[in-house]
């Protein structure tokens, strides 16, 4: 391999990691931010733990398990907060079940992509739903709004 041929093979890496990788990066930020948000709103009576643990969803291999732990607690305990509030709401929970279940076929072989492009759409769909949640939802969860 000559010098250019490898200097041309180490820009193109760069040029994927720019691309693809750091907007990634930025993503998964802000979807943190809104789940965190989110997690910290609702009633201590309901909240499974702090939101900033959604940050250890960083952690390589045992994250990405923690990530589907925390967006099902998550969900379950916007469901639970509904409920004690006398209102009924899936707390998003479908999608992340959802999200989970595609996870873990997007490592089946002839599936796999397929589970990974419907996981990545329910990804989008989960956080916009969570992200009206962080915005409608007040700071103690529905059992603090005064009847």
């Amino acid at each position: 391999m000559s010098d250019a041929h490898a200097m041309g093979v180490l820009a193109g890496m760069g040029i994927f990691f720019v691309l693809l990788i750091i907007p990634f990066l930025i993503a998964a930020i802000f979807y943190c931010i809104a789940l965190q948000g989110t997690m910290n709103k609702l009633s201590p009576a309901n909240k499974p733990f702090e939101g900033a643990l959604i940050w250890l969803s960083f952690i390589p291999i045992l994250g990405g398990i923690w990530h589907l732990v925390y967006i099902c607690m998550l969900s379950s305990a916007i469901q639970k907060d509904y409920q004690a509030a006398g209102q009924q709401n899936d707390g998003a929970l479908p999608m992340a079940i959802g999200i989970a279940v595609c996870s873990v076929a997007s490592v089946i072989p002839l599936i796999g992509m397929l589970a990974a492009l419907v996981g990545f759409v329910l990804w989008i769909m989960y956080w916009l739903r969570i992200n009206a949640y962080r915005k409608t939802l007040p700071v103690g969860g529905l059992t603090a709004i005064p009847a």
